[in-house]
């Protein structure tokens, strides 16, 4: 059977766990004896149960069967429950996660609403014009997508020091996060005895929240004093979202109304990047030095093992979403174990940013012979729904959610370039970084190449790329016609 130990290996925290190094010992034995010339190394992505990733070993396994490959797929702990149970997704329910939301819409539309043209509906100027549209596709559509005028957005966005004063003030003032901000602290601080008073405010209410750590340790040290003022905490993240997210949409980085301010109050006041920190440490720690003990080292080691032998394999590495952070640490680690090993690799809807590629391209580029990169148009990308729960919350895809929230924004634009995100290679997003700059100049004219799929056409049989959706993107027939032909025919 393809379900068999000698088509997958299977990894927990990077160390093999239904299978052993003696499981895939034996599959490359079977490898060494087959006529296959190729072999095929399939890492699924981020947020799969391992009962999924062996199924997908009996569902994809004959297209490559097919093209001539031996199939070996990875299948690597990736699932956090948290994320669909009552974890991440009820960050949305919070009401001070409501409130504040609430907050700063108010505050972009005032700013957005200030605009001459917007205000009185005058004619203007062409941007203005142009504002005043788009301005009504928001109002009618949450999720629509706000484009604004370059010569507008500073003068929209651009925050002066008493525009942050005057927020601070607001938001002091703001009753529904003075009493969420209030009870919440009483549930984290030392409770004073019934009846009494703490500050001059009543102890009335308690709620529960998942913000970060040292965000509640803020509220129980303020909760905990004599001069009892909470709101404060909240309230200067809030001005730090408010400015950030005026940042975004100044530069022409932000993701729409709802979904940056959504990234922007995740990023500050929530640890929600935790879980994919999580995910790519399964990923690293499978590349530890025991290859009796780390699937990565040992898949590696056992291709040294077949080039000593004589058996000089074309190896294609195929990854999807976090798989291509997967792929990176293959041929990362290549280098050191199995120099002399080349790879063919195919990036499904990639979740690795520009700068990780970046990386692997000054370790251990030359091991790359070609790159194909199968992902959704950008028109796709936006209207791919991650979470269904949180729709209406979070109303974009897992990528751009890994852009705007789960990556380290070094840059501090709130916008990280992730390789499957058609936006950084479209020019209108910049580039402003060498590593960001090498990797779109590598797709775009060197030895990657980018197919972006149209999405839906009448003719199944025209070779075009046409699945819509993120998820199960390699099982949309069009992505495994294209794998198998790259497989079989070449790149």
């Amino acid at each position: 059977m393809l379900t068999s130990k000698e088509h997958y290996v299977d990894l927990a925290a990077g160390k093999f766990a239904s299978t052993s190094s003696a499981d895939l010992d034996n599959a490359f034995r079977n490898l060494a004896q087959c006529s296959s010339r190729t072999l095929v190394i399939h890492c699924h992505g981020g947020l799969n149960s391992r009962e999924e990733g062996i199924k997908r070993v009996g569902e994809l396994g004959p297209t490559y069967l097919d093209a001539g490959a031996y199939p070996l797929f990875v299948v690597w702990q990736s699932w956090v429950s948290e994320v669909f149970s009552n974890g991440f997704a009820d960050i949305f329910d919070e009401v001070i996660y409501q409130a504040s939301f609430r907050r700063l819409k108010h505050f972009i539309s005032s700013r957005v609403g200030a605009s001459q043209a917007v205000r009185s509906g005058a004619p203007g100027s062409e941007a203005e014009r142009t504002l005043r549209d788009e301005w009504q596709k928001v109002e009618a559509d949450p999720t629509y997508v706000f484009s604004i005028p370059g010569e507008l957005r500073g003068r929209l966005f651009g925050l002066s020091e008493r525009d942050r004063r005057n927020l601070l003030n607001e938001l002091m003032n703001d009753q529904e996060i003075q009493a969420e901000t209030r009870a919440i602290a009483n549930t984290l601080a030392p409770q004073a005895p019934e009846g009494q008073t703490r500050g001059g405010a009543p102890l009335a209410g308690i709620r529960s929240t998942r913000m970060r750590p040292e965000i509640q340790d803020a509220l129980r040290k303020s909760g905990a004093g004599k001069r009892w003022d909470p709101t404060l905490t909240i309230a200067k993240a809030l001005v730090d979202v408010t400015v950030r997210t005026c940042s975004r949409f100044m530069h022409g980085r932000d993701h729409g109304v709802v979904p940056t301010i959504g990234e922007e109050l995740l990023r500050e006041l929530y640890l929600v990047e935790g879980w994919f920190s999580w995910m790519k440490l399964q990923i690293e720690d499978a590349f530890k030095p025991d290859p009796g003990i780390h699937g990565g080292t040992a898949i590696l080691a056992g291709l040294r093992r077949l080039r000593e032998a004589g058996r000089d394999l074309r190896v294609v590495l195929v990854g999807h979403s976090a798989g291509s952070i997967y792929c990176c640490n293959f041929i990362d680690h290549a280098r050191s174990i199995v120099p002399e090993q080349k790879f063919d690799v195919i990036l499904l809807t990639p979740a690795v940013t520009f700068e990780r590629f970046s990386r692997t391209l000054d370790i251990n580029g030359a091991a790359i012979n070609s790159m194909r990169n199968l992902s959704l148009s950008d028109t796709l990308e936006r209207a791919d729904r991650w979470i269904p729960k949180i729709t209406e919350a979070y109303p974009a895809s897992l990528l751009y959610f890994t852009s705007g929230v789960m990556e380290r924004d070094r840059a501090e634009t709130g916008d990280v370039p992730v390789v499957g995100m058609q936006r950084f290679f479209s020019g209108d997003v910049p580039v402003d970084t060498d590593a960001n700059r090498r990797v779109c100049d590598y797709f775009l004219a060197g030895t990657g190449h980018t197919c972006w799929s149209a999405g839906s056409i009448p003719d199944p049989a025209s070779g075009i790329l046409r699945a819509e959706h993120h998820g199960g993107f390699d099982e949309d027939p069009s992505v495994r016609g294209m794998l198998q032909g790259m497989i079989k025919d070449g790149f």
